[in-house]
């Protein structure tokens, strides 16, 4: 039977074990941890409600902060880009294909800073090498920890669904004559 009781968010003992399981599983580029968790929960003795939807929300609030970490990365390297090398790469880096900043190549980059900055020298050239490079791998990292937190989300959700559903169906069942009810 599916528990609705209320439980406290600081001393919710599965929230808590799957919240270091998901940062185990950040550590580790993979769901393993959290999936074998999961695993064990539904061979025992499935979950309150409320402590999968106090976990959803926890995943919630980590993708808000990794996709503003992303647009951080973002905006940091555009802007400092823009001050210290003259150089626009709003083209290759728009604002709205965020997502995908891990996929720019920092070649395609340095090509087009070279093509609209020609006053860059070695050393410049060189710093401006690292710091794409830099920046892109921050962003892959980042992109690779909103995935696992998206793919944990939506697992956790379709878990509250299920669960709701069954809570609700054997809500349901108790009271045989309310099943008339409904049209």
């Amino acid at each position: 039977m599916v528990e609705l009781r209320v439980p406290d968010e600081d001393e919710d003992p599965l929230r808590l074990q799957a919240l270091d399981l998901f940062d185990r599983c950040l550590d580790q580029g993979s769901l393993t941890p959290i999936m074998s968790f999961i695993e064990e929960m539904l061979a025992d003795e499935p979950p309150a409600l409320d402590s999968l939807r106090s976990l959803a929300g926890d995943l919630q609030q980590r993708l808000f902060v990794l996709r503003t970490k992303l647009y951080n990365v973002r905006d940091k390297l555009v802007s400092t880009l823009t001050t210290d090398f003259a150089l626009d790469v709003t083209p290759l880096m728009p604002a709205e294909a965020l997502i995908r900043l891990h996929l720019v190549a920092a070649d395609q980059v340095m090509d087009f800073a070279q093509m609209h900055n020609q006053h860059l020298n070695p050393h410049e050239l060189g710093t401006l090498q690292d710091m794409i490079t830099s920046a892109i791998s921050v962003a892959a990292s980042i992109h690779r920890d909103v995935e696992i937190t998206q793919s944990l989300h939506m697992l956790i959700l379709d878990w509250l669904d299920a669960f709701s559903a069954v809570a609700s169906r054997e809500y349901w069942d108790e009271f045989p004559s309310r099943r008339g009810l409904l049209h």
